[in-house]
């Protein structure tokens, strides 16, 4: 493994992480739950629709709320290895940008989407394990 993929691994990691220190109890079960299923959704049905589906229940789902917007802060803010970075400020931009983009960059910001679910899958497990601990 390059030292490039190393760092942008410690990147994801670093950016969950932070993410999920701030997150309530409910917050955390809440996200833990769902981001199981993530990587297989991603997988499945793919980028854009994942994230479609994120939004259309962001208002009534913390859970996709709070995926949604670290997905999209990720692939178009914090990650520094994306031809996406600052082309979207929107989850409507962003979903534009994907169905316009060419197969390749397509592809590629959907590999590092599921690298960053597998992420949230696991380091969300560890916090709400912890969080379990913490009150048992």
């Amino acid at each position: 493994m390059s030292a490039r993929g190393v760092d942008l691994g410690r990147s994801r990691s670093l950016f969950v992480f932070e993410r999920a220190r701030s997150w309530s109890e409910n917050d955390c079960k809440a996200v833990t739950a769902r981001a199981q299923g993530l990587p297989v959704t991603l997988r499945s049905q793919g980028l854009v629709v994942t994230m479609a589906r994120l939004a259309a229940n962001e208002d009534k789902d913390t859970a996709s709320r709070i995926l949604k917007g670290m997905l999209l802060a990720w692939l178009t803010v914090e990650n520094p290895y994306l031809g996406f970075k600052g082309r979207a400020n929107t989850t409507r931009e962003f979903l534009e940008l994907l169905m316009t983009a060419d197969r390749a960059a397509y592809l590629a910001v959907q590999r590092e989407a599921l690298a960053l679910a597998e992420r949230i899958k696991l380091i969300s497990k560890a916090f709400f394990s912890g969080k379990e601990q913490d009150n048992g």
